[in-house]
Order: C-alpha cells, then sequence, then structure tokens
C-alpha cells in the first residue's frame, strides 16, 4: 500500500505543475545544504524548489494536466529536484548562473570545463611537486627559489575526472575550476524543452549579433530603396544630397546652388588673378576665401556670407571680374 504522505506529495508535485508556465528538472549533486537553503531564500520571489524522489516526480509528471512534461524525466540527473516559475527560461537560468559560487575541485569530480593553469610565477617552492606538474602536462621550471609555469597549460580537459594529485596542485595554485550552485538540467514550457546548453548564452555576444544584424538589414534597405519608417529620414537626406549634387554639376541656380556658384567663381577668380602680375590684375587684390554658409537654416532664411575686414565695394569687384574675363 502507497503510503499517503507520498500520495500527497504527488499531489502537491501535480498542481505546482499546473499552476506555472515554466517547470524545470534540476541537478542538486554535490550542492551543500547551507547554499542550497541560500539559494533558495534569494530567489524565492522569482521561483519555488522543492527536493523531491524520481519515482514521485516521474508519477506527478503523470499526474499533470500539461502534455509533454514527462519528457523531462528522460534527462540523466543524480539527485533531482523541480523548479517552478512564471519567468521566462533564459532570464531564470541567468539568474540561477549568477547565484553560483566557486570552489576548488576535489578527487573524482569532473571537469566542467578545460582547466588552463595560466602562464607565471607561483608561491610554489621548488620540491617533488615539479614532477607531479609536469606528469599533469603543466609545463613549468624552477626559477630561484621558486616555481614557474613556463606558457598557459592544459591541465584537464572538459568532462575529464580530476585525479588527486590534481586536486592538490590546483588548490596549492588557488585556481577554482568548479561551481557550487543549482543547476538546470532542462525546462518544460508551453510544450517545448530547453535543454542546459540551449539556454545558457552569452548574453553579450547575442545582442552583438542583434546589432550587427539590424545594421546589416538597415544598409541593405537603404541601398535598394526600401521606404520604412527608419529608414525614410536616410533617404530623403540622400536624396536632398544627390540632387543638390545635379544641380551644381548642371549649373542650375537656385536658392541652394547660388552661393556655391559665387564661391567656386571666387575661387577661380582668385587662382587666376594670383599667376598674373600686379599691373594685368585690374587693381583686385587676391583675397583669401571665406567659407559659404548654408543659404538655408531650416526655416527659409538666408545666411549672409562673413564678411571681410575690409570688404570690397560692387564697382571694384565687378571692375576686376571685367578685367579677368573680358
Amino acid at each position: 500500500m502507497v503510503q499517503q504522505y507520498k500520495l500527497d506529495k504527488v499531489k502537491e508535485l501535480a498542481k505546482l505543475i499546473d499552476d506555472h508556465k515554466v517547470v524545470g528538472l534540476l541537478e542538486l549533486s554535490k550542492l551543500p545544504a547551507a547554499h542550497m537553503h541560500s539559494i533558495k531564500q534569494d530567489t524565492r520571489d522569482i521561483c519555488k524548489v522543492v527536493v523531491a524522489k524520481k519515482r514521485l516526480i516521474n508519477r506527478a509528471f503523470d499526474a499533470s494536466g500539461k502534455k509533454g512534461v514527462s519528457e523531462l524525466f528522460n534527462i540523466p540527473v543524480a539527485i533531482p529536484a523541480l523548479i517552478f516559475s512564471d519567468e521566462n527560461p533564459f532570464k531564470l537560468f541567468a539568474t540561477l548562473k549568477k547565484s553560483k559560487a566557486e570552489a576548488f575541485a576535489k578527487e573524482g569530480d569532473k571537469a566542467p570545463r578545460d582547466i588552463i593553469v595560466p602562464e607565471g610565477e607561483t608561491n610554489l617552492p621548488p620540491g617533488p611537486i615539479i614532477g607531479i606538474l609536469q606528469k599533469a602536462n603543466i609545463k613549468a621550471r624552477i626559477q630561484g627559489d621558486k616555481i614557474v609555469i613556463s606558457e598557459d597549460s592544459k591541465a584537464v580537459g572538459e568532462g575529464d575526472v580530476i585525479t588527486a594529485d590534481l586536486s592538490s596542485i590546483l588548490m596549492q595554485l588557488g585556481i577554482k575550476p568548479m561551481e557550487i550552485g543549482i543547476n538546470i538540467a532542462a525546462v518544460f514550457e508551453d510544450g517545448v524543452v530547453f535543454d542546459r546548453k540551449t539556454l545558457d548564452i552569452d548574453v553579450g555576444s547575442y545582442v552583438s549579433d542583434i546589432s550587427s544584424a539590424y545594421a546589416g538589414a538597415f544598409n541593405l534597405a537603404i541601398n535598394a530603396g526600401v521606404i520604412t519608417k527608419g529608414t525614410l529620414p536616410v533617404l530623403i537626406g540622400k536624396a536632398h544630397m544627390e540632387a543638390l549634387n545635379l544641380a551644381v554639376n548642371a549649373g542650375v541656380a537656385n536658392s541652394k546652388t547660388i552661393l556655391m556658384f559665387i564661391s567656386k567663381a571666387q575661387s577661380q577668380m582668385n587662382a587666376v588673378a594670383s599667376i598674373l602680375p600686379d599691373d594685368a590684375r585690374g587693381g583686385i587684390a587676391v583675397v583669401k576665401q571665406e567659407a559659404v554658409q548654408d543659404a538655408d537654416d531650416g526655416d527659409g532664411d538666408k545666411t549672409e556670407p562673413v564678411k571681410k575686414e575690409e570688404e570690397k565695394k560692387p564697382e571694384d569687384m565687378a571692375a576686376g571680374l571685367g578685367s579677368l574675363f573680358g
């Protein structure tokens, strides 16, 4: 006969599964009880964690009204627990990931990633440990009264078992490769199971990829002349510049181009005058060309050219131009 507390536990879990958008399967192996309690307290506003035996969890999946949630039971874990939340799965994973703490590796632990011993001086004194380091493929040498790591060395690969010697070496070097915290094995939401690798995204890289894709799409839209809310101001500006360039090259005089023509004439006049002898200039002096501002400041008001300190009279200018150009 099934004990009542087990039936009650299955009923409790099934209700939690039905009442939450997100249901996750956790791996609690080698998680200290004190750390587990701390995490539950820190994350109680966004999730609820319930520890139960595998058989009870499986029965709760079957008793639940959520179709497909039982697929979580196919994910292998040593010490299971369930996490319930209405938070986005990726945000939930990131929150729990931040709650993890670094820890030294123990004999028998599996490396969570490639463990690299960095190049540089150590606090280890010369002795038998130099042989242990070299045995662990860590390139080291004795320099003075200390051991120096010659170059970055891969001590163990991801998933490999850490030996007693390597555990001791890493501890003496102050390297903490392990992470203590709640590990999400998989999450179920809206009929989809997200595994750990899918959930563990690099947010910075993800944002960079989106920005790059947006920039590429925007550039394509501009070049293809696709009109959208985002491209319209740029396309209008581009059309304005192209029309202005066409008008200048075609010699079309208007309020936008006239000052450009005057500036160009002034420049050409100065260029010709500068190579003529003084008596052939018709009394005109070579002047430094002033910057000509845009005739339209956005409100239709014309901007006056910057005045020189000694401004020539119109009749003097006309006489000079006449002598230069016939």
